[in-house]
């Protein structure tokens, strides 16, 4: 009899500690995915705000050359105007990885920065686009006022 209990006793621990053992594997599995898409999601901003920076580079560069090179008379006028649709490539490029960015925010904060940024950016297109309007249509070296 005491044997019996003893062995019973045995089986009870062992069934005990297999149901625990099964639970935190559940547990560490459970949060091991959700470390795992937060990861997913801090790789996709971090890799969208990267790639929005270069882009704005690209624009805000792209805008100075070429108001550069249509005010002056250099020969580089004719391939810079070919360049303005690279320029405009990379104002598309931003606002998509701006969307990108949107999408996989999950922090207020992180909303809140890219509603600003929304609308920071569409004033500097504005303004390039008006920089680019007026630049066409100046003469070469003549300043407005």
């Amino acid at each position: 009899m005491k044997e019996k209990k003893l062995l019973l006793a045995f089986i009870f621990l062992i069934s005990l500690t297999l149901i625990i053992g099964l639970v935190g594997i559940s547990q560490i599995q459970r949060l091991n995915r959700r470390i795992e898409n937060l990861g997913k999601h801090n790789i996709r901003i971090a890799e969208a705000v990267l790639e929005m920076r270069v882009n704005n580079a690209i624009y805000a560069m792209g805008i100075r050359n070429y108001v550069f090179w249509k005010a002056s008379r250099y020969l580089g006028a004719a391939p810079m105007a070919v360049n303005l649709n690279r320029i405009l490539i990379a104002g598309d490029n931003f606002k998509k990885q701006l969307k990108a960015y949107q999408d996989s925010a999950y922090l207020a904060q992180q909303r809140e920065w890219a509603s600003s940024i929304v609308a920071s950016f569409n004033e500097l297109l504005s303004l390039g686009a008006r920089i680019v309007e007026i630049t066409d249509n100046n003469e070469a070296g003549k300043i407005s006022e």
